[in-house]
């Protein structure tokens, strides 16, 4: 686990170094242009206690997770923009840690847990996202906590305390993931008692959220969502079929890429993958993107007639028809929101592994991880350069001192 663990926070270390730090810089022009990814706020509420809590009504208590340790590295001298990215290194490390965890939990042999923890480390979603600063990391890693939960209580019990947490975990991160901790609950005890184990967690996170807002006056009620509608069914986001595309295939395997205007504000531009086709990469994302399908729908059969692991195949499968549903409604580049159902997506997969068909599906999934690695990354180079050459580079040394933040 710690070979996975150095894995994770190597490639979020090497990626961000290659993106520009402009992306932090505060320039309203540069924006959201990493595949509409909101760094600058991001990196606000990591390095100060008086950034822009905007986003705090449907991620209330990230800053409580984030702020704290950057906090201590820069007492500790680190410069402000390296403590925000050494710490992003380590929850890229720990969500694919975790990733290998889950697989193991399942009943996957190691060999085949490490090959497709390897499969989502080198992702599109992986490879874009650990190596800008960005929540949704985060809300993997508080997705697979309930999902970890579930899979380890075929063995052992867990107290109904645990749910609490585990619950308060995904609902305090991200709100929506709340519904992956509300079907473990509902899954694993019965209505009443699951229901007082969800409340339990609601309150939590209140009583969390009123230690958030000591800190961070700024902060805004989780429950205030009255601006969310400018993220719902934006036509000129797509249809289910764009959405869709993202979700299953484009979350895996980079398709080719394009600079446009962005959606919602036309002084700023964007990368983008939401109207690229499967495979338009070229001949290597093809053959990733079509074997990924069949290995995913194959794994898609198979879990659906898992028997010895019912429960944690009922969570996944009911939790990622909820993903689905909501993102066939919500957001603008779907890609952007990926590392929240990745887990799930690797989950069902890798159920081949624990079939009859397993050497064939690691045969295929080897040949995925092998073009997809090569392919992701050559994409990830060409986004960079697109951002580069778009506003210019800093120096990393230089990056650290753009944006002062309270000491």
């Amino acid at each position: 686990m710690l070979l996975v663990f150095l894995l994770g926070f190597g490639l979020s270390i090497v990626n961000s170094s290659r993106v520009d730090p402009q992306l932090l810089s505060g320039n309203r022009e540069v924006g959201n242009a990493w595949f509409e990814t909101d760094s600058w706020t991001v990196y606000k509420n990591m390095t100060t206690s008086k950034g822009d809590q905007r986003r705090s009504n449907v991620h209330p208590l990230i800053s409580l997770v984030t702020y704290p340790p950057v906090k201590i590295m820069r007492v500790l001298g680190v410069p402000d923009l390296t403590a925000a990215r050494i710490f992003m290194a380590v929850g890229a490390g720990a969500y694919l840690a975790l990733l290998f965890w889950l697989l193991r939990s399942i009943g996957l042999r190691g060999l085949d847990a490490g090959l497709f923890t390897l499969l989502a480390a080198f992702s599109t979603s992986f490879i874009l996202f650990t190596a800008v600063l960005e929540r949704h990391l985060f809300g993997g890693i508080s997705v697979m906590a309930p999902l970890l939960v579930v899979a380890l209580a075929r063995r052992r019990t867990f107290p109904p305390a645990t749910y609490v947490w585990v619950g308060t975990a995904s609902f305090g991160i991200t709100v929506t993931n709340w519904m992956v901790g509300l079907l473990a609950n509902f899954l694993s005890f019965r209505w009443a008692k699951a229901l007082r184990i969800s409340i339990g967690s609601l309150a939590l996170a209140g009583g969390l959220w009123l230690l958030h807002k000591l800190f961070h006056p700024k902060a805004m009620f989780f429950l205030d969502w009255r601006r969310e509608d400018r993220w719902i069914l934006d036509p000129e986001d797509g249809g289910s079929v764009e959405r869709m595309r993202a979700f299953f295939v484009h979350s895996v395997v980079t398709p080719g890429l394009s600079f446009v205007d962005n959606m919602h504000h036309w002084s700023w531009n964007q990368v983008a993958t939401q109207f690229s086709a499967i495979g338009s990469s070229g001949w290597m994302g093809a053959f990733a993107a079509w074997a990924w399908i069949a290995c995913l729908a194959i794994g898609l059969v198979l879990a659906i007639k898992n028997h010895r692991h019912k429960t944690i195949y009922q969570l996944v499968l009911l939790a990622l028809a909820g993903q689905v549903a909501l993102h066939l409604l919500y957001g603008d580049e779907t890609i952007l929101y990926s590392l929240n159902w990745l887990p799930m997506l690797i989950v069902v997969a890798s159920t081949v592994a624990l079939s009859r068909f397993r050497i064939a599906g690691l045969v295929l999934v080897l040949a995925i991880v092998l073009l997809s690695a090569f392919n992701n990354l050559q994409q990830f180079a060409a986004a960079a350069s697109l951002v580069n050459e778009e506003w210019g580079t800093t120096p990393l040394n230089q990056a650290s001192e753009m944006v002062p933040a309270d000491k």
